[in-house]
């Protein structure tokens, strides 16, 4: 399904620049809301949640688009925003100041005012070259313009990852790295001036897709050796983190002839701790009771999500809102998850 058939089919207007609204935005009810840039898994995730919010439970999400997922949480920590993606191993590291978050005063602050709603797959990373070019393997790497993402994204540091774990080439020493924001990034490797592109996105979504539609294309994977590798390992392990592949076929234009082994991961979607409790619960009832037509929005992508697993991989509290619901249902809460406001409640 084209992707502007998917935003009629389920009542998302786009607004000017990068904002979509869903319900009536003249309602006092609105809740401020970032994500990623269309066809991301995070856009995906916020893009089910803010349909099945606004058609069951009357709550209106306005999201702006084209956010880092590290800035957004920023924001919402901050109540700046209302509801966002949570990238899951980057709660420790604002709450730890470190990472993206290194230079963010109070950042342990910030990362309290974190809330956790829901997780779900949100996609598969994407080691991209143009077919015919002699890059064959990771190893072809070594002198070769790589884009990895922004600076300041999750996704730059875990692109550096997989190369060094795969082949332990370093950046600014075995190849380069360009610092491009991520239009900027796909704009150059498909204008010629990047070699190898590195991106998450959802398996067989339009994002990747729609690189091999007019040349061929082909993803570099991870040997076994690699996957073993104390970088990846590390990555693989961590909450939300998983090993994945590219089956043979996904996409057009797809030149390899064996599944591509890769790494894959799962994002939350929060709340500001400060969001109103009842309406949070009205949210996360919307989504339990309709997790199929959720789903929907990319049937295959977020197969895995099951009523009982939306509470998997978080790495902060469970908004209170959520919690009670949770609760209600009967699903059994880590303590890690109870949020200190329940103590109160």
């Amino acid at each position: 399904m084209k992707f502007t058939n998917l935003l009629k089919r389920l009542g998302i207007v786009l607004g000017l620049g990068t904002t979509l609204s869903l319900g009536n935005i003249a309602s006092a009810d609105t809740f401020r809301s970032e994500t990623n840039v269309a066809g991301s898994g995070a856009y995906l995730g916020m893009v089910g949640f803010a349909s099945v919010v606004s058609k069951y439970a009357g709550h209106n999400l306005e999201v702006k688009a084209d956010i880092a997922v590290s800035k957004s949480m920023v924001a919402l920590g901050r109540a700046k925003a209302d509801i966002t993606n949570v990238v899951l191993p980057l709660v420790g590291a604002m709450k730890n100041g470190k990472g993206p978050y290194k230079k963010l005063s109070n950042s342990a602050e910030v990362a309290e005012g974190i809330r956790m709603i829901l997780t779900h797959p949100s996609g598969t990373y994407h080691i991209v070259t143009f077919d015919g070019n002699g890059i064959e393997s990771m190893q072809d790497i070594k002198g070769k313009k790589v884009y990895t993402g922004p600076k300041n994204a999750s996704m730059y540091q875990t692109g550096l990852t997989l190369i060094n774990g795969e082949t332990g080439y370093k950046p600014g020493v075995d190849f380069e790295v360009l610092d491009l924001d991520m239009k900027g990034g796909e704009q150059a490797f498909l204008d010629g001036h990047v070699d190898v592109w590195i991106r998450p996105a959802p398996l067989g979504g339009a994002l990747i897709e729609q690189v091999g539609v007019s040349r061929g294309v082909r993803f570099l994977g991870l040997t076994e050796k690699g996957m073993k590798s104390e970088g990846i390992l590390k990555y693989t392990n961590g909450p939300g983190r998983t090993a994945d592949l590219i089956p043979v076929g996904t996409y057009t234009g797809q030149a390899n002839k064996e599944p591509v082994k890769t790494v894959g991961f799962w994002l939350g979607i929060g709340a500001n701790k400060n969001v109103d409790a009842d309406a949070v619960y009205e949210m996360t009832k919307a989504v339990w009771n309709n997790l199929d037509e959720y789903k929907s929005v990319a049937k295959a992508f977020f197969a895995p999500m099951t009523q009982e697993g939306l509470i998997e991989h978080m790495t902060a509290p469970l908004h209170l809102g959520a919690y009670r619901f949770y609760k209600e249902m009967g699903l059994d809460i880590p303590e890690r998850l109870i949020p200190p406001e329940a103590a109160t409640n």
